[in-house]
């Protein structure tokens, strides 16, 4: 193949090699319809398709973002309800979604297996093509939004999958934030409107506008496809040529978005919901447009700026505002996704009144540094930095290099500009030599005139505001209503009801590509464990393809510490590298982890027992990744700062109240966005050793901890300080240490690991702990403020008289994917919901984004019934088997792997045990789930629930006897 061959309809316009994309990019445009494609030939085994649309808002509908989810819904070849839902249950896939940006639609699709990525191309090319939309509206209404109205004598509600996305992700004030920031700074343009939709605004949308916006966007003349490994390529530009794009013209309609001129000195203000009992403070956005989206250089050189004066505590901006008093935290970034890139300050926890005082700290934090000079060794390492984290790119690598070719191809430029970065990185290395950093600096975001301002202010009444505003509308909208269109809202609920509960017909389900149990391996493909002896440490080598990379998880055991001491070990892990040693302040460790520590995080993991819940192994972990030649510097550096960090000194005093209440505010932001994962630990820390110590350590109650140390700072600080000190020289010890480490290195030596942390305590140290947990179960409900709340029910396997099974995982594809989901998301409304079941024994449903909390718990508690109704049907096992295994075997960064082989090892599960487990799912039958019908009944009849969510659901839940708490 070369240039100007043409290929099933395709002409091969460009061939371009490149040593940093590790292959040649390959560009093509089909020429009935001048459909563009890019195809990075890099012979990785993933392949990945994605078929890209330029989508330009024209208001806040969120008509781009509700057509994302709802061209998936079934479509001409495939006239199943929920195709995605088919495909996750029956693919050996490696990525399967779609996502809306503010100027483009995405929708990837990746396999390791041919034959797999193949039907997974023809799926979406059929449902962004021919989706069945255009002759059921049920679609739109189920997926964007609805009247919900059963009886003409009921109040209608808002029902709708994206409807209540969006009311979860606006209720985070950072997301109003930057939404309100964004319509200030592109009051032109259509990046000042939401793509993702308002949810006071959604409802303007209706069936007809829906349509007409996908007749006009999603046009061949309109998309691009981009290709990634080991692609069949002709196979897949013939399925698109003779099957897709035959049925269309070329178009000359274009979507240009129009430049937006700087606007001048605007200031506006804003409000969130904010809850009783929380000191909530205003928050502040600083922005400004810095470039188009040709300026890659520029983009980078801001991220390190961002990264110089805000990053940390003792960065320039950040500490003239903390040492003032004026901020609790400021968090700096660049956005570079859309036409014209800009940057974003974001100060928080502010009073209002002082804003001119704050304005003045962050003009003299800038000021000082231009007068100053920057510290150049400081700029080599955030440069440093940001090249290794470019380069440790999340899986699947071929999504990342979609989305970065997009940056540029989206606006008419080529492909490979977006996939290049070495040549910027090289530039900005020599431009630190130069004035060119002070330059930018000068330009910051601050007072200048291209500046905008928001500030958004708390507010303890909005919620209920909001709440009543959409009651009114509600309201409004009914009294509006002729007779004539009351009984066609009541005819359309009904029409929706019959078919979310009909049931695929066998010859639709059929239609669908799918892959036959032969076509998967009888032993799953994940990452091998040795576990070897080196000076005198237990060394778990794994390896891996990345060459010039090494990665280590040093996990130091816990079993010997008091439980007591658990939250405050853990908050400690937030110190590390942040507060000074005795051998460097923390500026200079700052400076010194960019240089030589590509990925450094610190944590707490507890591992269960498969055979008990009385004990768990609790360990104090760091995983660490850097060049190998930067190996010996990274080791020391880490022995520095885990056997010498300062805790007791006035200046890490202060640095230490100021990192808790940034991390107070972080965890209530965590808590407000990801309720469903703090509901489950807090009911699964009932009924475990585990559960315990891992809610005590990262759910709820360590919230409540942090709070408590904050507010009782000055007394309880020295006991703190004890508990630090004494992990700092008895528990970071060889003793207490496995070692795990993933490289492409033949040996691996850890002598300069034992070296570091020498043996000073000759006893041995218990493998195992008992963490005191009530095995009581109880119903408990948490308000946070917002519009949207979770839902959780959960147990353990072995408190209910079952040992986990690799039967468990395939009973959680199909509940997850069948059950929950068409009675949770699909009639339910909430964005998300699943059933979980681990080798620990831990097991759990939750929603994600739920309107109706409590009925999805009703759900929960009818599981039973639906396995033996499941167990009955004739329909074989084989897509939830497939899928079960694809789930196993995930496509992962090696470090990442890494750790999952770990957590295989500490809980005594070896390959051959994975083996097994792949060849007992290989052989299963319905009848071998029908016990687990027994288990649900069980979990259903413990009522261990929790609820995450807002002031009118809890208040359900405390009519109930629940015990409540706030956020």
């Amino acid at each position: 193949m070369k240039e100007k061959d043409i290929i099933n309809g395709f002409e091969v316009t460009r061939v371009r090699e490149n040593n940093e994309i590790n292959g040649k990019l390959w560009e093509l445009v089909h020429i009935r319809t001048g459909l563009k494609a890019a195809w990075l030939d890099n012979g990785e085994n993933n392949k990945l398709f994605s078929i890209n649309f330029k989508t330009v808002p024209w208001d806040d509908t969120g008509v781009f973002h509700i057509l994302e989810h709802s061209v998936l819904g079934g479509s001409e070849s495939f006239p199943v309800k929920e195709p995605f839902v088919e495909l996750i249950k029956s693919s050996m896939n490696t990525f399967l979604n779609a996502m809306t940006f503010s100027d483009k639609t995405i929708f990837p699709v990746s396999s390791r297996n041919e034959k797999d990525f193949l039907n997974l191309v023809k799926a979406y090319l059929d449902g962004v093509f021919k989706p069945a939309i255009y002759y059921n509206p049920n679609i739109f209404y189920q997926e964007g939004w609805h009247y919900e109205l059963m009886d003409r004598t009921d109040e209608p509600v808002y029902k709708g999958v994206v409807f209540n996305e969006m009311k979860g992700v606006y209720s985070s004030e950072e997301s109003v934030l930057l939404q309100n920031i964004q319509k200030l700074m592109f009051p032109d343009t259509c990046y000042g409107f939401s793509s993702g939709g308002i949810p006071s605004i959604i409802p303007e949308l209706n069936y007809e506008k829906f349509i007409a916006a996908h007749k006009e966007y999603y046009h061949p003349s309109n998309a691009k496809v981009y290709l990634d490994g080991s692609v069949p390529l002709e196979k897949v530009l013939k399925m698109m040529d003779e099957e897709y794009l035959c049925n269309y013209s070329g178009s000359d309609i274009s979507h240009d978005i129009p430049m937006q001129k700087p606007v001048k000195n605007a200031e506006t203000v804003g409000y969130y919901e904010a809850s009783e009992g929380n000191e909530a403070k205003a928050l502040l956005g600083l922005s400004k447009i810095i470039c188009d989206w040709r300026d890659q250089k520029k983009t980078i050189a801001y991220d390190v700026l961002c990264n110089y004066m805000t990053a940390t505590n003792e960065s320039p901006i950040k500490k003239a505002l903390l040492d003032q008093g004026l901020a609790q935290d400021v968090e700096m970034f660049v956005d570079d996704s859309i036409q014209q890139p800009y940057v974003i300050m974001i100060v928080k926890q502010i009073d209002y009144d002082k804003k001119n005082q704050i304005i003045a700290a962050i003009r003299g934090a800038i000021d000082g540094v231009l007068n100053e000079g920057f510290d150049k060794e400081k700029l080599h390492s955030i440069l440093d930095y940001l090249y290794f984290e470019s380069k440790d790119v999340e899986e699947p690598k071929g999504l990342e290099r979609n989305v970065n070719a997009m940056r540029t191809w989206n606006y008419g430029g080529d492909p490979l500009d977006g996939l290049l970065e070495d040549g910027s990185f090289d530039d900005l290395r020599k431009a630190i030599d130069s004035d060119y950093y002070e330059s930018l600096l000068r330009e910051f975001p601050c007072d200048d005139t291209e500046t905008v301002a928001h500030y958004l202010l708390p507010s303890l009444t909005k919620g209920e505001e909001d709440y009543q505003a959409e009651k009114e509308r509600l309201a409004e909208a009914k009294n509006s209503w002729t007779e004539k269109e009351m009984d066609d809202i009541l005819a359309m609920n009904e029409k929706l009801a019959e078919w979310q509960n009909s049931a695929d017909s066998l010859e639709a389900i059929n239609s669908l590509p799918k892959l036959a149990l032969s076509d998967i391996g009888t032993e799953p493909a994940v990452m091998k464990t040795e576990a070897i002896e080196r000076n005198g440490i237990t060394v778990l080598k794994h390896e891996c393809d990345e060459s010039g990379i090494v990665h280590y998880q040093l996990y130091f055991s816990l079993a010997d510490c008091d439980e007591e001491e658990f939250p405050a070990i853990s908050f400690m892990s937030n110190l590390l590298g942040m507060i000074p040693t005795e051998k460097y302040s923390a500026i200079d460790l700052e400076k010194r982890i960019g240089r030589n520590m590509g990925y450094i995080d610190y944590n707490i993991k507890t591992f269960g027992s498969q055979n008990s819940t009385d004990i768990c192994k609790p360990y104090f972990v760091v995983s660490l990744s850097m060049l190998e030649e930067r190996e010996k510097d990274a080791i020391d550096l880490l022995g520095e700062i885990l056997s010498n960090t300062l805790y007791s000194s006035a200046e890490s005093r202060t640095m230490i109240k100021n990192i808790l209440q940034q991390c107070i505010e972080i965890m209530r932001q965590e808590i407000m966005m990801s309720g469903n994962r703090y509901g489950l630990m807090e009911v699964q820390s009932q009924f475990s050793s585990a559960g315990a110590a891992t809610e005590m350590t990262e759910g709820f109650s360590f919230y409540k901890w942090m709070k408590a140390f904050d507010e009782n700072f000055d007394a309880a600080y020295g006991d703190f300080v004890r508990i630090c000190e004494r992990v700092q020289n008895e528990t970071f010890d060889a003793n207490h240490l496995v070692v795990s480490v993933a490289s492409k290195r033949d040996e691996d030596d850890v002598s300069e690991i034992a070296d570091v942390f020498s043996k000073n305590k000759p006893a041995k140290v218990p493998e195992s702990k008992a963490v005191h947990y009530s095995n009581a179960p109880q119903r408990e409900a948490i308000q946070i403020p917002g519009g949207i709340s979770y839902a959780v029910s959960a147990g353990n396997l072995h408190r209910l008289g079952y040992a986990y099974s690799s039967e468990m995982d395939v009973l959680s594809t199909i509940l997850s994917f069948d059950y929950l989901w068409n009675e949770v998301r699909v009639k339910g409304g909430a964005y998300g919901c699943g059933f979980s079941a681990g080798a620990g024994g831990g097991i759990g449903f939750s929603s994600y984004r739920d309107p109706d909390p409590l009925n999805s718990i009703d759900v929960y508690n009818n599981a039973a019934a639906y396995i033996e109704r499941f167990c009955k049907d004739e329909e074989p096992l084989d897509k939830y088997v497939i899928s079960t295994a694809a789930s196993q075997e995930p496509l992962k960064q090696a470090r990442i792997l890494a750790e999952y082989a770990d957590t295989d090892y500490f809980r005594g599960i070896r390959y051959e045990d994975r083996v097994e487990m792949r060849r007992h799912i290989l052989q299963m039958k319905k009848s071998d789930l029908l016990k687990y019908a027994d288990l649900m009944n069980r979990v259903s009849q413990q009522k261990a629930y929790c609820v995450v969510g807002n002031e009118q659901a809890i208040a359900k839940c405390r009519d109930e006897g629940w015990t409540v708490e706030s956020l």
